[in-house]
């Protein structure tokens, strides 16, 4: 399984650069005790040990389901999320849910002008406890509401840009935006189920101004709780709860970023290989953190075992044993890694990945 090199192909349409270290910043009531730090290395060969990673050191079961496409027709899949039995796989502009069998259940709303569609789906969540589904409509800058059978509820508006959104088991809504734009909220905060402002839980200095193509920032990892990947102004993956926010840990790469990049916007991150870095490809289930760490030139894939505490950092597939039957995992959800595979003809197959 070539897994380094598949995910060079994410790296290269991922090149989002926000850059320093683990130092601190303006915040509020984010717990720090006890933050562990990974280390990442380019310019040297330490790569970390417990490697080569067997795929069943960190996988327990791995299941297929052939999606019924002849009403339903997968395109390009930008995210997956699998939450109380269902399957929802956004796809050119489109939110289509499948049941646990692989069956089309239905698509949530429509493209429109109307109060019930939607112009552009930049990203979705699930509440974790009713199955009310929210698509954040970049284009209107609002939440559509429907409910877990597709019937429109309500529109939310959102003032500020936000680059990444979930939704507590409360019903609130979390935002994250990394990125510099005069006026708008930066960090980490958190609104009421009708969008009205709560807490600003994270902030970033307003001299940290990178922007770019946007990964995804949260994870879901169980009925109560929410990971984030950090911007690279700290470089720490949080866990989220309805009012708590705790670092957990923190990746320590071994390239400094010159002031003079790190004091401006960057678009060409291209052009400046080894000078900068960046965090992609966020995985978390409650067994295991993944993420890809980039210098423009080449991948470091980070893969944190909660279960024995062991990190380890890869540098190329001869790190990696394929020892069981896996996709090329790029999604996730509660307990298991989820991928896509196209198998010609047939359409596509949900490959789901129990973690242990």
């Amino acid at each position: 399984m070539n897994i380094i090199k598949g995910y060079n192909v994410i790296l290269g349409a991922l090149c989002v650069i926000m850059l320093s270290s683990c130092g601190n910043h303006n915040r509020r009531s984010v717990a720090e005790a006890d933050v562990q730090t990974w280390e990442v290395n380019f310019r040297n060969r330490s790569f970390g040990g417990n490697l080569p990673l067997r795929l069943s050191d960190i996988i327990d079961t791995v299941y297929q389901i052939p999606l019924e496409e002849k009403d339903c027709q997968i395109g390009i899949v930008k995210d997956v999320k699998h939450i109380r039995g269902l399957f929802y796989i956004l796809h050119d502009n489109v939110l289509s849910v499948f049941d646990r069998n692989g069956h089309h259940l239905r698509d949530i709303g429509q493209r429109g002008r109307a109060a019930n569609e939607y112009y552009l789906i930049s990203f979705f969540d699930v509440h974790p406890v009713n199955g009310q589904v929210n698509l954040y409509d970049a284009t209107a800058r609002k939440i559509r509401r429907y409910s877990e059978d597709g019937i429109w509820q309500k529109n939310i508006d959102v003032k500020d840009v936000v680059r990444d959104m979930a939704v507590l088991d409360n019903g609130d809504y979390v935002f994250y935006t990394p990125d510099y734009m005069k006026g708008n909220r930066r960090g980490l905060w958190q609104t009421d189920s009708m969008g009205v402002f709560k807490r600003q839980w994270i902030s970033i200095d307003d001299d940290f101004l990178y922007g770019g193509v946007y990964p995804r920032y949260f994870c879901r990892i169980d009925l109560h709780t929410l990971g984030l990947m950090g911007g690279e102004d700290r470089n720490e993956i949080y866990h989220i709860t309805t009012d708590t926010v705790q670092a957990l840990w923190c990746v320590s790469v071994d390239i400094k970023i010159p002031s003079s990049l790190k004091s401006r916007p960057i678009l060409n991150f291209n052009n400046y290989p080894g000078k900068v870095y960046t965090k992609n490809n966020y995985l978390e289930t409650k067994d295991i953190v993944y993420l890809v760490v980039s210098d423009m030139r080449h991948p470091r894939l980070v893969i944190y075992h909660k279960t024995d505490g062991i990190l380890r950092v890869l540098k190329d597939d001869n790190d990696v044993i394929a020892d069981m039957p896996v996709a090329v995992f790029g999604f996730s959800c509660n307990d298991a890694l989820i991928g896509m595979k196209e198998t010609g003809t047939e359409g596509y197959t949900i490959v789901v990945m129990n973690t242990k």
